[in-house]
């Protein structure tokens, strides 16, 4: 599992979440099925970075297990659950020291 595919996973799993609860809030219905699929994208976002990044990995397992099944409507914490999202993939300190790692071997500093 490479840095690469780590990072797809989590903005994908991000992607999804932003485009799900931006259509809820329009609509007011919830998705069973999307919530089922946001599970299954933070899961794998999880997975993915577990070798890279722990502290991301456990944030992104407790995303999961939130899709799973969510006891309330998240359409009425969509600002909290975005803003989480942000502050873990911009200020995690684990994530920022890894990928500017990654960045150097890439370019053959390292």
């Amino acid at each position: 599992m490479s840095f690469d595919a780590a990072s797809v996973a989590f903005r994908e799993a991000m992607t999804e979440t932003r485009i799900y609860l931006a259509s809820g809030q329009r609509s007011g219905e919830r998705d069973y099925d999307k919530e089922a699929s946001l599970a299954r994208f933070w899961l794998k976002a999880s997975s993915e970075s577990r070798r890279h990044a722990k502290r991301l990995s456990d944030v992104c397992l407790e995303m999961s297990n939130y899709w799973a099944c969510p006891s309330d409507n998240p359409f009425e914490h969509s600002q909290e659950i975005l803003d989480s999202i942000e502050i873990i993939f911009n200020k995690d300190r684990e994530g920022r020291e890894i990928m500017m790692r990654e960045s150097k071997k890439n370019e053959g500093v390292v």
